[in-house]
């Protein structure tokens, strides 16, 4: 049970990196400006992804959009970004970050937290964990 396991975290790795990968080129997004601009006085959950994605970065994105609107909205000190890496404007962010295929980023005032595999793990078979994690990591960057 546990090779099964392990066998699908490794195929979820290789998948988020050819599977759902990037092309990007040059010019800065509004996005990735605001991005670098509140960095340091906000958390924020930063869903990467390329043009392609397969069912998992479609769920991963879904999951973390459906946390933000319905735990953080209204919260000025917490923002969500959806960045497509294949657009020339948002070179600069993904380089910022590493970035090279779908991830999914908590930004917490300047720290990031790469949770890109906890996401690929639950977003399909465990949504509502990978929601839990989200919510946890923002709450205790709003607190923290």
């Amino acid at each position: 049970m546990n090779k099964s396991k392990l066998f699908i975290a490794i195929c979820s790795i290789a998948l988020l990196s050819f599977g759902c990968g990037n092309g990007a080129k040059t010019k800065e997004s509004n996005d990735s400006k605001e991005i670098i601009a509140t960095a340091d006085s906000t958390v924020q959950i930063i869903y990467f992804h390329g043009d392609r994605r397969c069912p998992t970065c479609i769920s991963i994105e879904k999951i973390s959009t459906d946390v933000y609107n319905q735990h953080f909205k209204g919260e000025k000190s917490v923002k969500f970004f959806n960045m497509n890496i294949d657009r020339d404007e948002n070179r600069s962010i993904a380089e910022k970050f590493r970035i090279t295929g779908s991830s999914l980023v908590i930004n917490v005032k300047g720290k990031p937290n790469d949770i890109t595999f906890e996401a690929f793990k639950y977003a399909l078979d465990e949504p509502d964990s990978l929601g839990k994690l989200i919510v946890d990591i923002v709450v205790k960057g709003i607190n923290g």
